[in-house]
């Protein structure tokens, strides 16, 4: 499948209301990315209070299907779910614990891992 900033949008809307119960502010910035190394990144620019945040999603050429986009896109909004709380970019205690929540609400749609 190939992604399109408007999917990541659309989406990103869908899973703020589904999961984050519409909590996260919309990124300023969709990214489509073509690396293999990198499935996705969640990225904040300038200082604060200034800052700019963005999300990217890797196509790898085309290659992923659309629950593996889903997956990556949800695993970067944990990211700005705690960005947006302050608990830090990390996939610790808080991004485990909201992964796990998000496993539940899916009833074992998405079981988001600490890796992409």
């Amino acid at each position: 499948m190939f992604i399109t900033t408007s999917y990541l949008k659309e989406s990103f809307k869908k899973y703020n209301e589904l999961y984050f119960d519409n909590e996260l502010p919309m990124p300023d910035e969709f990214k489509v990315g073509r690396g293999v190394r990198r499935l996705g990144c969640f990225q904040t620019k300038g200082r604060f209070p200034f800052q700019k945040t963005a999300i990217m999603v890797s196509q790898y050429n085309g290659l992923r299907t659309q629950a593996d986009i889903d997956h990556t896109l949800i695993h970067e909004m944990i990211h700005l779910w705690q960005w947006n709380n302050h608990y830090g970019d990390t996939h610790g205690k808080s991004f485990k614990k909201k992964a796990w929540d998000i496993h539940i609400k899916s009833k074992g749609v998405f079981n988001i891992s600490t890796t992409h």
